[in-house]
């Protein structure tokens, strides 16, 4: 990819490159905190069952929520769902900076997640529409790139943060940038398309495949969201290791998913997320044996790569069925499926941890997540 072609990416006169510009600087945000939050939960004193607590109150959020929120997207639209979500997400990270009491934690946890999932309610319809549907897996790729490209900087520059200030200087500087990244979304017009809401016959006509193979997604999905989190801080330690795990499973990330969304084609599409899904199961159960900096930025590098393969031609396949279909109804739907698999992944976790000690505990969470990979593959390659 020649610099060139980024440059030719940014122009705000075409509305997907608008959505590119914010997706970087709102992951740029995001990722500085992100991978440390569990980190910074275990420094305040809590137990590991608290972090895990912290995520199931978050996630439940996308089971009452999803539909609520797609509500309020029908009557203001995309962009302006996204613009209300955005003071929420950063009372949310400003918030974290004052912690005190568990209750306080999950309060907040609650705020963050019912915000972000208002957020992506508005967001996934808004590339449906901005994107060009013979350019889909490209321009999916290069959507699922911007984030990783950002993520690429954020956690070893939130590690030097940490190092060098506090969680406190972290927390303001992700939320300056968080909020500096709505403001692409005012220079353009508003989307009103596919405002009409009407789940009962929606879901009669809805994939089933779709929906488990986001249900899946959710499940695994919290191996890099809460489960190497954990594990990088209580066996590997250090900022400076946990923000450059981050930053090399992005780098694996951001280069795949380039790559992935120039040469996906109809005919080997099923073989790419496979053989993507494959690597990333391989990956996780590597993570729950690593024992130094060095072999856990191997692992998160092979992560990143395999499970960005497997993922650009799910999610691009996603945004062709829900422009098919009802763009809001469709993504609402796929919010619920998410975060009901998160939330399985984090119960299954606990009881993890509660039957089995010492690192069988990891072996058997991170096995849970590497089996649900592989059914993400499976089913994720027939949607």
């Amino acid at each position: 990819m020649h610099v060139t072609d980024w440059m030719q990416r940014i122009d705000l006169q075409k509305e997907i490159q608008e959505v590119y510009l914010h997706t970087f600087l709102f992951k740029l945000g995001i990722k500085l905190v992100a991978i440390f939050l569990p980190f910074y939960i275990l420094e305040l004193g809590f137990e590991i069952s608290t972090v895990f607590l912290f995520f199931l109150a978050y996630y439940s959020t996308y089971i009452f929520f999803s539909w609520i929120n797609a509500v309020i997207c029908s009557k203001i639209g995309y962009k302006h769902t996204m613009l209300l979500a955005s003071p929420f997400i950063l009372l949310f990270y400003l918030g974290l900076r004052h912690v005190e009491t568990q209750p306080m934690l999950l309060g907040l946890a609650l705020i963050g997640g019912i915000s972000y999932n208002l957020y992506w309610t508005g967001m996934n319809p808004e590339l449906g529409e901005s994107s060009e549907e013979e350019s889909r897996e490209e321009e999916t790729g290069f959507f699922l790139s911007m984030p990783q490209i950002a993520a690429i900087i954020s956690p070893i520059v939130g590690g030097l943060i940490l190092t060098v200030f506090d969680f406190n200087t972290l927390f303001l500087s992700s939320a300056a940038l968080i909020g500096a990244s709505f403001t692409p979304f005012l220079l353009t017009r508003e989307h009103y398309e596919g405002m009409e809401l009407n789940i009962k016959q929606y879901l009669e006509q809805y994939e089933a495949k779709d929906f488990l193979t986001f249900f899946l997604k959710g499940y695994n999905s919290i191996g890099v969201k809460m489960l190497w989190p954990v594990y990088l801080a209580v066996v590997i330690g250090g900022s400076l290791n946990i923000g450059g795990a981050g930053s090399i499973m992005a780098l694996g990330s951001a280069a795949t998913s380039i790559m992935i969304g120039k040469i996906t084609t109809k005919t080997n599409q099923e073989k790419i997320v496979l053989t993507g899904m494959i690597i990333a199961a391989l990956s996780y159960i590597g993570m729950s044996i690593v024992t130094t900096p060095v072999t856990a930025f191997t692992v998160s590098l092979i992560n990143g790569i395999g499970y960005t393969a497997g993922n650009v031609p799910i999610y691009s396949k996603a945004v062709n069925h829900a422009e098919q279909e009802d763009l809001i109804e469709y993504f609402a739907v796929r919010e619920f499926a998410l975060g009901l698999g998160r939330i399985s992944a984090v119960l299954i976790t606990i009881a993890a941890f509660a039957t089995f000690q010492g690192d069988l505990r990891f072996l058997a969470a991170f096995s849970s997540i590497a089996l649900s990979v592989i059914g993400t593959g499976y089913i994720g390659s027939k949607m």
